[in-house]
């Protein structure tokens, strides 16, 4: 069995997203309700045989619990009883996706699994992902420079629990966590020791860390014994908003089967959950691309495309 999950946890005065620090309890979890429509209902559509399943702390309200389970989404309610932090770290409720990680896995009852953020939309089917993922663990690097500020995150709650370590801290995004059980059941071991030392230290790191902390911390590890896989065939972050223009080769030409939208989740996301709330099915690429501010480009096009089609025409 091939599972593919949400997990979403909410509590009353808890931030669930930087990007929605201004907004209220109530319209936050109406935005993110919205947003599990589109990234799980859109993932069933694209795989109808796999099992797809939201993992959450108590149940969806109405219209959304309805809507998920008449597309054949699994509702699972699952504590939020392991990876806890502090109140004030902005992201505390972004570790839940590790408890269920750890529930899931203890479980079994699948050879593949695949985590994703709720602010995503399946635009493909997983055929090629399962196939790789059997291989083991795949992750999605971010590709951020050695400086970047949200690395240097990582390297300081690195250097903070472990000031004699020397592992370079890769950035991978907590958006995309794949592979089959035993590669999985690997990296959470790392992740569960890992977090047995923050605890240990009094959670001395950098209160705006993530679970993405703790992941690359536990990415480390693994590669010392496997290789992890890279995932960026398979999905992209697309930093679009207000005012933002992107051109992208990665949507229609060799187009990567889940888009991440971080930016999106009040706005761009919004606009895909009301058109399939009209037509019962979401839009294809080059619509979809158009809705959230991307420009789909079949092949990028510049002057040295200008003369090559010149020199083809004149010089046959």
């Amino acid at each position: 069995m091939n599972l593919i999950l949400n997990a979403f946890a909410f509590k009353e005065d808890y931030g669930s997203s930087m990007q929605l620090n201004n907004r209220s309890d109530d319209s936050k979890l109406r935005t993110y309700m919205k947003n599990m429509v589109v990234s799980l209902v859109s993932c069933k559509l694209k795989n109808p045989g796999d099992t797809v399943c939201l993992a959450t702390t108590s149940e969806p309200t109405s219209p959304y619990k309805e809507m998920l389970e008449k597309a054949g989404v699994v509702i699972r309610i699952i504590p939020f009883d392991k990876f806890l932090m502090p109140k004030d770290f902005p992201w505390s409720l972004a570790f839940y996706k590790l408890c269920v990680l750890d529930t899931l896995i203890k479980e079994g009852g699948f050879e593949n699994l695949l985590l994703m953020d709720t602010d995503t939309i399946t635009m493909d089917s997983f055929e090629d992902l399962w196939q790789e993922a059997a291989h083991g663990l795949m992750l999605y690097p971010v590709n951020h420079t050695y400086s970047h500020k949200d690395r240097m995150i990582i390297k300081e709650a690195y250097n903070s629990l472990y000031p004699d370590g020397k592992d370079n801290m890769v950035h991978y995004g907590g958006e995309f966590i794949c592979g089959n059980r035993e590669a999985l059941s690997q990296l959470m071991e790392y992740c569960s020791s890992i977090y047995e030392d923050v605890k240990k230290s009094e959670f001395n790191i950098p209160k705006n860390s993530g679970d993405e902390v703790i992941l690359s911390m536990a990415a480390a590890l693994y590669v010392k014994k496997a290789p992890v896989i890279t995932a960026g065939a398979y999905i992209f972050r697309y930093w679009t908003e207000n005012g933002f223009y992107l051109v992208a080769t990665n949507t229609v030409s060799n187009p990567v089967c889940v888009w991440h939208m971080p930016a999106e989740k009040d706005t761009g996301v919004i606009l895909l959950y009301n058109y399939y709330c009209k037509h019962g099915v979401f839009p294809e690429r080059e619509k979809a691309a158009s809705m959230l501010g991307i420009v789909s480009a079949k092949r990028p096009f510049g002057l040295y495309h200008i003369m090559a089609r010149f020199n083809r025409k004149f010089n046959k």
